[in-house]
């Protein structure tokens, strides 16, 4: 807990970093607390895969520190962005490898698969889950293509010392996955370079 309390950034003391100045920050977690805005899954271990920083991945994995929040750049009506990152500490960094390796073994479990998440109060939506991709420098990348809608979302991780930052960034429309992609990895390595150790 004492490295999450030592973050900062320009938009908040919640201890996640956001290197985009239009980004606003929105709601924050301080804890892995089951969201009721996540809903239901038809594959449970793929939580991990379409969500970051959810308690199904980090259970039992020994977590001593959780801040996660979202931020939109919603200046533009038709094309938004929404970024939602988690930093999650641990007690050392071969916890924190270990919960990474974890993850990102139901990663490629999930990886080619289609997964349906049904919000409380709305629709189904089905998620063509891609193969995760190693992107360099520790961070690994994988495309969500929701069906039907036109919206482009990517899942990014990486472990720095005892530390994992877990994030997914969707942009809406557009039909471009190369878009929520780098802005994934600028992220991540942006967060990466911040962190100490």
């Amino acid at each position: 807990g004492r490295l999450l309390g030592s973050f900062r950034c320009h938009h908040c003391a919640y201890g996640v970093f956001m290197p985009d100045q239009n980004l606003e920050a929105g709601q924050t977690w301080d804890n892995l607390g089951r969201s009721s805005a996540q809903g239901a899954i038809d594959r449970p271990e793929c939580w991990g895969s379409i969500a970051p920083g959810t308690p199904d991945a980090y259970a039992g994995g020994g977590v001593t520190g959780y801040r996660a929040a979202e931020f939109r750049d919603s200046r533009s009506f038709l094309k938004s962005t929404q970024v939602i990152e988690a930093v999650v500490a641990f007690h050392d960094p071969a916890a924190a490898r270990a919960q990474l390796s974890t993850l990102l073994s139901g990663w490629r479990q999930c990886g080619g698969s289609t997964v349906t998440l049904t919000p409380p109060n709305g629709e189904a939506l089905a998620f063509s889950v891609g193969a995760p991709a190693d992107a360099g420098n520790g961070i690994t990348a994988l495309d969500l293509t929701p069906r039907g809608v036109q919206i482009r979302s990517a899942r990014v991780i990486a472990a720095k010392a005892n530390v994992i930052v877990d994030l997914m960034v969707s942009c809406s429309g557009t039909t471009d996955s190369g878009q929520p992609r780098q802005g994934g990895l600028g992220i991540a390595t942006y967060v990466l370079g911040k962190l100490p150790g």
